[in-house]
């Protein structure tokens, strides 16, 4: 069970992460077009 909290919070990290990343990239692409 505990080992099944911890994968959770990892993939929710790498999500929240990624999607950080995505509007990182987003809005530099505004900025360029």
């Amino acid at each position: 069970m505990i080992q099944i909290e911890i994968y959770a919070v990892g993939s929710a990290m790498c999500l929240q992460r990624l999607q950080s990343q995505v509007s990182r990239a987003r809005a530099g692409f505004i900025v360029w077009s």
